[in-house]
């Protein structure tokens, strides 16, 4: 009776078809990312911690508005529990965060008030009694905003007592408004914006310069972020 052999496939080898298929994943997610990546919403040197940021002003007002939704990955893992549950999923291990892009070519905000509070890591969170750490931030008092320039807010939450906008086009093509080639996506873009009695969550804020007048700056122990 012939022993059957069984067939073996040579050392260094690559079973492509299984290879392609593995590939298919990460071959989207790769092309997802360069597209938001052309379309401005991830700046490609700014990693997103996901750790929320409260800011409210008395007035935000400001030069070529663009507003446009987007996802944000984010660098921490915990983010997730700190950021309202609808506006964070997790995939594969990565947290990705549903957020508003506001941009200004320039900006002007009276009365601002910023804080971030966030557990402190382990070790030295396990032991100490007060382990939380709030930052807060005021700025742009008594009559003297502070003002930005290429001002880009990532925020998952904002509120306001009212916004007047002039010469807006609601549901301009976002390549277009940021001033390159169409590419389908949704935005709104106006000349000029003010936003009065503004109450915003953030995750994240660049800007190619920001004047912080007046500025106050304090870090404290909490029992509890407020």
């Amino acid at each position: 009776m012939k022993r059957k052999t069984a067939t073996r496939v040579p050392e260094g080898r690559t079973r492509w078809r299984r290879f392609g298929l593995a590939m298919v994943p990460t071959t989207i997610a790769a092309f997802v990312l360069v597209f938001m990546i052309a379309t401005g919403a991830l700046a490609v040197s700014f990693s997103i911690s996901g750790i929320p940021f409260k800011l409210s002003a008395s007035t935000l007002s400001g030069t070529g508005f663009t507003q446009y939704a987007t996802v944000d990955p984010v660098t921490n893992a915990g983010s997730g529990a700190l950021l309202p549950a609808a506006s964070t999923q997790t995939v594969g291990g990565t947290t990705y965060d549903a957020v508003t892009i506001t941009a200004l070519a320039t900006a002007s905000i009276a009365d601002l008030h910023q804080t971030v509070c966030a557990p402190i890591p382990s070790p030295l969170g396990a032991i100490l009694p007060h382990n939380k750490l709030l930052v807060t931030l005021d700025a742009g008092g008594g009559g003297t905003p502070a003002t930005a320039t290429g001002l880009v807010v990532d925020a998952p939450l904002m509120t306001a007592g009212s916004a007047t906008f002039n010469n807006i086009n609601i549901g301009q093509d976002l390549g277009n408004a940021l001033g390159g080639s169409n590419n389908g996506s949704f935005s709104q873009h106006a000349d000029s914006v003010a936003i009065h009695d503004v109450s915003q969550l953030s995750i994240g804020t660049t800007a190619g310069s920001f004047v912080l007048n007046g500025l106050s700056l304090s870090a404290t122990f909490q029992d509890t972020c407020p």
